[in-house]
C-alpha cells in the first residue's frame, strides 16, 4: 500500500479539537493563534467561524456554550508519495501474459487555504491518507490502460497528464491545494523490456520474425542468434524468405495489407543506407523525447524500427500516425528519423492518402528544419493541410 510522508512530521497539520477556557463566569478568555495557522471555532458543537493568526478575545462568543477549536497549519508543506506495488502493466505476447509492476515516487508542494480549513479539520477523517488514496486511484487508472511501449517511451509524461484532474479532486474533496507535483522516480521501464523479452523467448521456436522485428529488433536479433547456436535455423530461414524480410516484409496491421511504392529507387536506397552507416544510430533518449512530445500534442503514433542489411536494426525509427478524416479519407503520416538525426539532418516525411503515396507533398529542407526543429509541427502541418 502507498504511503505519504509529510516533510513537517513534527508540525501537525491539524491540532484539536481543544476546549477553550473562558475565564470567570465564562465571560472572558483569550486564544492566541500562531503565524501560518488558523483556528476553526465550534460553538456548542456548531461551526462558528475561522480565526486568523493573532490574539482573539473569546468574550465575543455566547456565554454558557462550550467553545472548541481546531488549529490548522496553512504554511507550504512537502508531501512525499511512494507507491508500493499497487500498479502494473499486463500485455499479451507470443509467450503468454507478461506482467510488470510499476512504482512511482512524487514530491508534492501543498497548502491549506484558510477558507478550506474547516473541510480539512472536520469533514475528512484523515486528510493525508485520503490524499494518498486519491493519488493511487488516479495513477492506477492511468497506468492500467497503458501498454509496455507507451510506458517505456512516455511513462514520465504520466504526471503531467493527470496533475490537473488530480489537483481538482484533492481540492474539492479534501480541501488541500496542490501547488506543484514533481516526479522523483518511476521504476519499471527496464523491467518491462525484460518481461517482454522473456515472454517472446518462451516461444522462440514459433515466433513471427516480421512482427517481432518491427516491434523489438534487438530482441529479434537475440532470438535468432540463440536459434542459430542451437542449430534451429531452418524454420527461421524459411520464414524470412516467405515474409520477404529482406524487403522489410509486411509491416501492416491485421486486415490492412497494401502495397506502397517507395519514393526512391532501390539503388538510391542502397546508397543512402551505405552513407547512413557512417552516422550514429538514433539514441533511445531522442526516440523517447520525440514520442513524448507527440503524445502531449495529442497524436496517437506507432513506432517502427528500421531494418537494414542482414535483417538487423539500422539505427533509424519511423513515427506513424493513422487517422480517418470526416470525408472517410484514410490518412497515414510516416516520419522517418534517420541515423545522425539532428539540426543538420532533418526527418523524412511520407504522406499516404487512401493507400496512395503522395510524392508531391513538400519535403523538409535542411534550411527549413534548422529554423523549425519540431517533429510535432510536421504532423500538425499535414493534419491541417488535409482537414
Amino acid at each position: 500500500m502507498a504511503k505519504c510522508i509529510d516533510s513537517r512530521n513534527l508540525e501537525l497539520l491539524i491540532q484539536g479539537p481543544m476546549t477553550l477556557e473562558r475565564g470567570i463566569f465564562g465571560m472572558g478568555g483569550k486564544l492566541t493563534i500562531k503565524p501560518h495557522t488558523v483556528g476553526v471555532i465550534f460553538e456548542g458543537g456548531q461551526y462558528a467561524t475561522t480565526l486568523g493568526s493573532g490574539e482573539h478575545n473569546l468574550g465575543r462568543f455566547r456565554r454558557g456554550v462550550e467553545l472548541e477549536a481546531y488549529i490548522v497549519a496553512t504554511n507550504r508543506r512537502i508531501l512525499i508519495y511512494q507507491s508500493n506495488g499497487e500498479f502494473y502493466i499486463e500485455e499479451q505476447g507470443h509467450g503468454g501474459s507478461a506482467v510488470e509492476t510499476i512504482n512511482v515516487e512524487l514530491s508534492i508542494t501543498y497548502e491549506v487555504e484558510p477558507q478550506n480549513a474547516r473541510k480539512v479539520a472536520v469533514d475528512v477523517a484523515n486528510p493525508i491518507e485520503e490524499v494518498c488514496n486519491l493519488i493511487s486511484s488516479e495513477l492506477r487508472d492511468y497506468i492500467g490502460r497503458m501498454t509496455f511501449d507507451e510506458y517505456r517511451l512516455g511513462g514520465r509524461q504520466i504526471i503531467g497528464n493527470i496533475s490537473d484532474t488530480l489537483s481538482k479532486k484533492v481540492k474539492t474533496g479534501i480541501g488541500i491545494t496542490f501547488l506543484e507535483i514533481n516526479l522523483v522516480k518511476m521504476t519499471g521501464a527496464e523491467e518491462i523490456t525484460s518481461a517482454r523479452r522473456q515472454n517472446y523467448i518462451k516461444e522462440s521456436e514459433t515466433f513471427n520474425p516480421v512482427h517481432l522485428i518491427n516491434k523489438d529488433p534487438e530482441l529479434a536479433k537475440i532470438i535468432i542468434e540463440r536459434m542459430i547456436d542451437s542449430g534451429s535455423t531452418k524454420d527461421i530461414l524459411q520464414k524470412v524468405v516467405e515474409n520477404k524480410l529482406l524487403d522489410r516484409g509486411n509491416t501492416e496491421r491485421p486486415n490492412q495489407q497494401r502495397e506502397i511504392k517507395t519514393t526512391i529507387t532501390e539503388e538510391e536506397n542502397a546508397a543512402q543506407s551505405a552513407d547512413s552507416q557512417e552516422l550514429p544510430a538514433v539514441p533511445n533518449a531522442v526516440v523517447e523525447r520525440e514520442y513524448g512530445r507527440l503524445l502531449n500534442a495529442g497524436f496517437d503514433v506507432d513506432i517502427e524500427a528500421g531494418i537494414g542489411r542482414l535483417n538487423l536494426p539500422d539505427g533509424s525509427y519511423t513515427f506513424i500516425n493513422r487517422v480517418e478524416l470526416r470525408s472517410e479519407v484514410q490518412l497515414e503520416i510516416r516520419v522517418l528519423i534517420p541515423r545522425g538525426y539532428s539540426a543538420e539532418i532533418p526527418p523524412i516525411r511520407e504522406v499516404i492518402v487512401n493507400d496512395e503515396l503522395l510524392r508531391d507533398f513538400p519535403a523538409i529542407s535542411k534550411e527549413r528544419w534548422k529554423q523549425h526543429q519540431d517533429i510535432v509541427h510536421i504532423f500538425r502541418e499535414v493534419h491541417q493541410y488535409y482537414t
